[in-house]
């Protein structure tokens, strides 16, 4: 029901290195975050071997900057603005965009054709068992904007909590709070097809660090 914008890619080791340096020596001490912590190196890799708790510190260090005005912000998140805050999607804001705005329920964002997922995605038939810079598959298109890598690459993070069991909750705005787990989409460069399903969905447990897992930003304005 709220206007957002969904970040094109995911979050890449240089903008989590960049931020990372910035809350480390702009924020009076608050933040020692790890600014390199992924396995497979590269600045337009997705960042991975990430907590849970150590993406969220990282969000939370980013908005701080933002509604401190940090200059360096509006050249490092395209169209970026003072104040802005960013967070982790919900699944149904998630869903919200590889359904096309609720208009495509194929199997996958592209359609049911398991035979095109190479020019799509990265995964298991075709990473070589490692993640790969953002923006070199082909991405899903909604309204003239581009996504890429919403399926495979790194499964992303989503905002909520999970038992393992339930349901995607319904309503408007819905958000999942039960368990402890933490709801992962997308599949990854280790998934097959039955896992890079637009309707499927991972859990990710308290203090897990994988290098299949990342995420990607929301932005909603003040």
């Amino acid at each position: 029901s709220k206007a957002f914008d969904l970040m094109a890619t995911l979050t890449t080791q240089m903008i989590w290195r960049q931020i990372a340096k910035l809350a480390n020596s702009k924020l009076n001490g608050k933040y020692n975050i790890n600014v390199d912590p992924s396995i497979f190196k590269g600045d337009t890799r997705p960042v991975e071997k990430v907590y849970a708790e150590d993406i969220q510190t990282w969000i939370d260090a980013l908005n701080e900057l933002s509604q401190a005005g940090e200059p360096a912000l509006a050249e490092l998140i395209p169209d970026h603005k003072q104040g802005d805050v960013y967070s982790l999607p919900t699944e149904a804001q998630w869903e919200f965009v590889i359904r096309g705005r609720g208009q495509n329920n194929d199997v996958y964002h592209f359609g049911k054709d398991e035979a095109q997922l190479d020019e799509y995605v990265w995964s298991g038939r075709n990473s070589g068992v490692e993640t790969h810079p953002v923006v070199e598959k082909k991405p899903l298109v909604i309204n003239g904007k581009e996504f890429f890598d919403m399926h495979g690459n790194v499964w992303e993070l989503m905002a909520d909590s999970w038992d393992g069991v339930s349901p995607l909750p319904g309503g408007v705005d819905p958000i999942g709070t039960e368990g402890s787990f933490r709801v992962l989409r997308g599949g990854s460069w280790s998934s097959f097809a039955q896992d890079l399903r637009s309707a499927d969905r991972g859990s990710y447990g308290p203090g897990n660090r994988g290098n299949d897992v990342g995420f990607r930003l929301l932005r909603t304005s003040n």
